[in-house]
């Protein structure tokens, strides 16, 4: 099995908010896309910014979204999730 929609759902819902807490004083709105790679014991390896209005926002929801755990999987995967403010 791999990582679908529901398990991405389900993983980042307790730490969607202090990702949106990260653009509470952003200057420049719009989108922060972070690709997210997992490894099948449900932890996140690595994270990294596709785009964002400014560097710090972008690392800060990478930082946010990277503190998530999946369930395990038997393949592990990864994905890019978009942010937008």
């Amino acid at each position: 099995e791999r990582i679908d929609r529901e398990l991405i759902t389900a993983a980042l819902a307790p730490v969607l908010e202090g990702a949106l807490a990260c653009g509470a004083d952003a200057m420049s709105p719009g989108m922060v896309r972070v690709h997210i790679s997992v490894a099948p014991d449900g932890r996140i390896t690595k994270t990294r910014t596709v785009s964002a209005p400014s560097p710090e926002l972008g690392e800060c929801v990478a930082r946010a979204l990277g503190s998530a755990t999946f369930a395990p999987t038997r393949l592990g995967g990864s994905f890019t999730y978009p942010v937008l403010f």
